[in-house]
């Protein structure tokens, strides 16, 4: 009996497989489905689970997930791999990822069943152009827009489909493969199959269905003998529906290698047009690709400032969102520094304060986001308090401070806030009280700007660079057979949003909860501004606006923060942009560790202005069960040392590094425990990010469990491996139970292998909950425990999934979650 395992399958093409297989299934085939998003998979094809052939296993997971990987890849005779992206971004690496972990993992199960093992089959999805036959068949010019628009794409496919060579190569007896080849894809949604017939040698034509696609692949891995180790042509036998969006294109016969694309060659990126690098395209309307706007070679020109100035004139005047948003209307920081008006010499600037009525609650100001870098510079003290309020001679302050002042001047406002100058830094308590209250400065300031490329304050907000970096160029392909133009835009070197994603600032965790609160941002990048509000994104590329094409999920965030959209898993904000904070969040860094929670108590603040829930530790009371099975995801876990960590051990603030928060759950998933309170503790000595401690009292099934890791411990790698669990049932008492996958939060120290489970929801398919384990001697410190008389006591270390338990062999208990 065959078994199939089908990697990706609620995207495009993966769908097209499993439509047909679904249709025309091999006899007594077994296929097992590997998904991120189950949800996705059963409402794309709801009748799923009750097909009777062939017998359906949904493994969910991601690739770096291995034990569902090994799950879903184990006795696999064919593997179809329809993991990949058409998101053609710099860096881009989903399917070498993808394929990396899956001979990862063919490799574990390769040593494990030695001779048992059974070589698959993996069919990989790859593209005409990286086929040298079927490249050199199609017109130059369309060979070179095709590289020139899924450069990185097709790197990123390239070297997936080199890796899986390679390892076959390395150890034929681990895989056998085919690469699948087309040209443009089209009717992704449709289900109705043309006709295809599969080549080695070409040609083949521009366009082919995602339905007929499907089909190819299915006769490939029937065929697989005939085609291993080849690359495969598909084409259609009949006529192909072009989907509105991605027609037909066809080079003009009569233009066929002239002036079709009017661009520069002469620009940076293209002094070689045979490298294609780092050049994309995206579609506009003919309206979109037109600016009035030259940009100047420092981003501190006039023109420049001019164009800042616009973006901030335009939201004050037009967007609403915008003029609503202060956090406090009437709140101002306690100090500023005054800047002289518009038209003067910016010579001199001097502090002022709140205190002493120098100016008025309210009053408009621009803050500064900024490293300070080397500490040599002018910092507000006791001691120069006088004199700083009299007079700061600008020619002593930083380039950021400096360039702050000339755009503040220029946006017609008086008062600029940095926290260098504007915190007394030898004051413990004044540096207490205004970093308690940053979530204020920034969120009530008229706009904040980030030096976003800057080291240390020396470098400044304004760079040199090249304009072209931010210039449009315009692209104009003949379409047939209407003859009707469709423009695109070279959309630079980096799109804006990445250009900030990627900045030096972006990676500091205060920053990321500055940039979410404040109201309007001017990003100062090396490739040029970048504007931010509530309801716009603008570029020196774009002056008028992004494109819709190039938006990035902080502007959806902030809009979020802005209005509380219900879903039909209730909160959005909660279910949805709450997890897209936390894991962006984690990413960034913290120089002190008791700001892990601190750093976000600005974001949390809103959301709870906005939802009227209970902020714990990280997390809100309404999804408090459903959100204790995160995941760090850092090849190295860390816990914070237990006497300083910033939070519970069931909170993702207690460890150090990315985590992936789970999202919403489905209406298919029961939760299996129950809240009975959260109580209040004296926090850990050294824990200064909480002033108390939330403890959890839980009731749930308590389950003993045994788990085996993948391979000897190392504190290098995340320690995961196979988990184990045993009925205490007299009856059942040496059965097995299940099997899944245990992640543990920390890699630093070898886990136990005889573990707790306490299972926290279930699918028809899978539970999924924490490991606990007691405290031990260094814990004990902890006040949870003298509350907590008559009760079991745990901490978390890490989390489980593994096939539908048994809860009935478990026993029921009230336990304390510290």
């Amino acid at each position: 009996m065959p078994t199939y395992a089908l990697l990706g399958a609620t995207g495009s093409t993966g769908s097209a497989v499993l439509r047909y297989l679904l249709e025309i299934p091999p006899l007594d085939l077994t296929l097992n489905i590997f998904v991120r998003n189950e949800d996705k998979l059963l409402k794309a094809f709801p009748d799923l689970l009750s097909t009777k052939q062939p017998c359906i296993k949904i493994v969910k997971g991601v690739p770096s997930d291995q034990d569902a990987l090994l799950k879903a890849l184990e006795n696999a005779t064919v593997i179809f791999q329809c993991i990949a992206t058409n998101e053609s971004k710099p860096g881009v690496s989903v399917a070498y990822d993808t394929v990396y972990a899956v001979t990862g993992a063919l490799d574990v199960l390769h040593n494990d069943q030695e001779e048992k093992y059974r070589t698959p089959f993996v069919v990989q999805v790859r593209a005409a152009p990286l086929n040298p036959m079927f490249a050199a068949q199609e017109p130059w010019l369309m060979s070179t827009f095709i590289h020139f628009a899924l450069y990185h794409t097709y790197a990123d496919t390239d070297r997936a489909c080199k890796h899986l060579a390679s390892m076959h190569d390395k150890t034929p007896a681990l895989l056998d493969y085919a690469f699948v080849d087309t040209f443009a894809v089209f009717d992704g949604e449709g289900t109705t199959r043309t006709g295809h017939e599969l080549t080695l040698t070409g040609p083949l034509p521009n366009a082919i269905s995602y339905a007929d696609v499907g089909a190819g692949f299915c006769e490939i891995a029937e065929r697989r003998e005939e085609f291993k180790g080849k690359g495969v042509g598909v084409r259609p036998t009949g006529k192909v529906k072009a989907t509105p969006g991605n027609p037909d294109i066809k080079i003009d016969p009569r233009e066929r290698d002239t002036a079709i694309i009017y661009l520069s060659f002469k620009h940076p990126m293209l002094s070689d047009i045979t490298s294609y690098n780092h050049f994309q395209l995206v579609e506009v309307e003919s309206s979109q690709s037109s600016t009035d706007y030259t940009p100047a070679s420092y981003t501190g020109a006039r023109a420049c400032l001019d164009l800042a100035h616009s973006w901030l004139k335009t939201c004050q005047a037009s967007h609403d969102e915008c003029k609503s948003r202060p956090l406090k209307p009437l709140a101002a920081p306690s100090r500023l520094l005054w800047v002289p008006p518009c038209g003067s010499d910016v010579t001199n600037l001097a502090v002022r304060e709140a205190r002493l009525g120098e100016y008025q609650p309210g009053v408009p100001y621009i803050s500064l986001s900024h490293r300070w870098g080397s500490p040599a510079q002018l910092l507000l003290k006791t001691t120069n308090r006088p004199a700083l309020r009299l007079s700061i001679p600008v020619a002593g302050l930083k380039k950021s401070v400096q360039d702050a002042s000339t755009l503040v001047q220029r946006f017609g406002v008086s008062y600029l806030w940095v926290d260098t100058l504007c915190i007394l830094q030898d004051d413990p308590q004044d540096l207490a009280r205004e970093i308690a209250d940053m979530h204020n400065i920034y969120s009530n300031a008229v706009c904040n700007i980030a030096a976003s490329d800057a080291e240390a304050d020396d470098e400044g907000c304004f760079v040199n660079r090249d304009p072209a970096l931010v210039t449009q160029y315009r692209v104009r392909l003949i379409v047939d057979p209407s003859g009707e133009a469709r423009h695109l835009l070279h959309r630079g070197w980096q799109p804006a949003s990445d250009s900030v994603d990627s900045s030096v600032l972006a990676s500091r965790g205060w920053v990321f909860q500055e940039r979410l609160l404040s109201r309007r941002l001017l990003h100062c990048t090396k490739q040029g501004l970048v504007w931010e509000c509530f309801e716009t994104e603008a570029s020196e590329m774009f002056p008028e606006g992004q494109l819709e094409q190039l938006g990035h999920p902080h502007s959806r965030l902030k809009a979020a923060l802005v209005k509380e959209e219900p879903s039909i898993h209730g909160s959005k904000l909660l279910n949805e942009d709450w997890p897209t904070i936390v894991q962006y969040y984690t990413v960034c860094n913290l120089t002190y560790s008791q700001d892990k929670l601190k750093a976000l108590a600005g974001i949390s603040a809103m959301i709870q202005e906005v939802t009227d829930d209970e902020y714990i530790a990280g997390f809100w009371k309404s999804r408090m069960l459903w959100s204790l099975c995160w995941v760090p995801m850092t090849l190295s876990p860390r816990r914070f040392p237990s006497a300083a960590s910033p939070a519970p051990s069931w909170s993702w603030a207690s460890v150090q590094g990315m985590i992936y928060p789970p999202g919403y759950i489905s209406d298919r998933e029961r939760l299996l425990v129950s809240l009975e309170g959260i109580r209040y503790v004296s926090a850990p000595p050294e824990a200064k990010s909480l002033d108390k401690w939330p403890i959890l009292d839980i009731q749930g099934h308590i389950l003993d469990a045994e788990w085996e890791p993948f391979g000897p411990w190392d504190s290098s790698t995340p320690p995961t491996g196979r988990l184990f669990v045993s009925s205490k049932r007299a009856d059942r008492q040496h059965e097995d139970m299940g099997t899944g996958q245990v992640s543990y939060d920390d890699s630093s120290k070898a886990p136990p292998r005889g573990i707790q489970l306490l299972p926290i929801y279930e699918s028809d398919l899978s539970t999924t909950g924490l490991v606990l384990a007691a405290l031990g001697s260094e814990d004990l410190h902890c006040e949870a425990v003298k509350h907590s008389v008559g009760r079991v006591v745990r901490q978390r270390i890490g989390t489980f999934q593994s096939s539908r338990l048994d809860l009935s062999t478990g026993s029921v208990a009230s336990l304390t979650l510290v």
